[in-house]
């Protein structure tokens, strides 16, 4: 172990194949790592280099800040180094493959060539951002705060990208990256959310991105699913995905915007099953749907717009689908309004009156809806689709799900005659005697709130 008192060294360090932990005195204070500087500028030799080190002969380098005015910063060479702690303000960072946690990249060209081993997790990624060897099933990226790149925050890596949030950055947040894409807020890139994908990318929130062609998701294949896209633009085609020969299943597609195509998604060949696609608009073809040409099954397409076809232009023939204004061909259609809960905030859960309640088909692949919950629930008594009791849309009509917790006002965990009882006596009352029957909070019981509880009438969280 080699502590460093605060100062600035000047110098580069070659450690020559040996394990050894560089640290500041105290690498968790703030104060001593901004002053135990490591300060080196040289385009041919790395501030500190390590080469040759394993796993057996551990090394870690923590609580420094690394100034590096010339090409390298640390040069690990694909050995076994635990970076921890550090600020960094030039340089890269050349094939780390262990541990890279708890760092700030403020300056430089950040990760490069990441190893297959590498663990990035619960870094602050402000310049440079995030490249993979290419090979392999690696490096892990987790939890980390990527904002503000001058390009692309992550490419060509191929393990499991988790948690992180990934915004304002000038170029893609994430392309070629095969792995698991999941749980990353991506948001406010200036050239798009993801692209040239091929692994699974499930439960995201890619919103407000913009680019030419497929702002949210662009020539990404494998699995899409359980992902909410949103207001991301194209200044030309598919402004939530663009040829993505992908399964498509179980998304919330919304609020996005084109200018020539494909306000919600275009040129997608792949299986686009119980989605849910609305308010997308164009001001060209296919509001919500543009020459996609795969099975377009189980679907809600409702409330979008565009100069030609508002919901589906130059499409394959839909199946089991709700579309706005439908008159077309397609076995299983209905064109009568979802019925969701409040679209208008996002919300598009299905209310109990809902005609796509069992009025899909069977699909072996959606076993689950947007929320995990399994599908084929009967939600009605009457026959509806090929019965199979699936619902329409993204989501799975549970029915004893409640519209408001509020309206169950007795906590029995169902609503019923008990909970009105509590009710009626404040009915008008600006001082209730029970606060609970003002279920909408707004300091009044009125017809508002009574809505509310006939919505969740003979609904729960529990059984009566």
């Amino acid at each position: 172990v080699i502590t460093l008192a605060t100062g600035t060294y000047r110098e580069s360090l070659d450690f020559r194949e040996k394990g050894i932990a560089l640290r500041s005195t105290d690498p968790l204070d703030a104060t001593v790592v901004a002053q135990t500087v490591f300060k080196y500028s040289s385009w041919h030799k790395p501030a500190i280099l390590y080469e040759n080190i394993w796993y057996d002969s551990r090394a870690s380098i923590s609580g420094l800040t690394i100034d590096s005015g010339g090409k390298w910063g640390i040069r690990c060479n694909s050995c076994n180094v635990d970076i921890l702690n550090n600020v960094f303000i030039g340089g890269f960072i050349y094939r780390p493959n262990d541990l890279f946690k708890n760092n700030r990249i403020e300056g430089g060209t950040g990760i490069y060539e990441g190893g297959p081993d590498l663990l990035i997790e619960e870094n602050t990624i402000l310049s440079g951002g995030v490249r993979g060897f290419g090979l392999g099933d690696g490096p892990t990226v987790r939890n980390n705060l990527i904002t503000g790149i001058d390009g692309t925050a992550i490419t060509k890596c191929h393990g499991p990208i988790q948690g992180n949030t990934i915004t304002h950055c000038s170029g893609r947040a994430i392309t070629s990256c095969n792995g698991l894409i999941e749980g990353n807020t991506i948001m406010f890139n200036t050239a798009g959310g993801l692209s040239d994908c091929a692994g699974t990318i499930k439960g995201n929130t890619i919103a407000n991105n913009r680019t030419r062609y497929g702002a949210g998701i662009s020539h990404c294949h494998g699995l899409i699913e359980g992902n909410t896209i949103l207001l991301n633009e194209a200044s030309e085609g598919g402004g939530g995905l663009v040829s993505c020969n992908a399964t498509v299943r179980n998304n919330l597609i919304y609020w996005n915007s084109s200018v020539l195509g494909g306000g919600g998604l275009q040129n997608c060949q792949g299986s686009i099953h119980n989605n849910t696609i609305y308010g997308n608009t164009t001001d060209g073809f296919g509001g919500g749907l543009w020459y996609c040409n795969s099975g377009i099954r189980n679907n809600i397409v409702w409330g979008n717009t565009a100069s030609q076809g508002s919901q589906l232009y130059q499409s394959s023939s839909p199946s089991f689908c709700c579309i706005q204004y439908w008159g077309a061909s397609g076995e299983g259609n209905i064109s009568l309004d979802p019925e969701f809960t409040d679209a208008g905030n996002g919300d598009f859960r299905l209310l109990p009156d809902s005609p796509c309640i069992d009025a899909g088909a069977h699909v072996s692949t959606v076993i689950k809806d947007f929320w995990g919950d399994l599908r084929g629930l009967d939600g009605v008594e009457d026959d509806r689709g090929d019965g199979s009791n699936y619902d329409i849309g993204a989501d799975e009509f549970l029915g004893k799900e409640l519209f408001h917790l509020g309206s169950d006002i007795d906590l029995s965990g169902w609503v019923d005659a008990l909970d009105l009882l509590i009710f009626l006596p404040d009915w008008h009352s600006t001082t209730a005697s029970n606060q609970r029957s003002d279920i909408n909070d707004d300091f009044l019981v009125n017809p508002t709130d009574l809505r509310i509880m006939l919505k969740d009438w003979f609904r729960g969280t529990g059984p009566p």
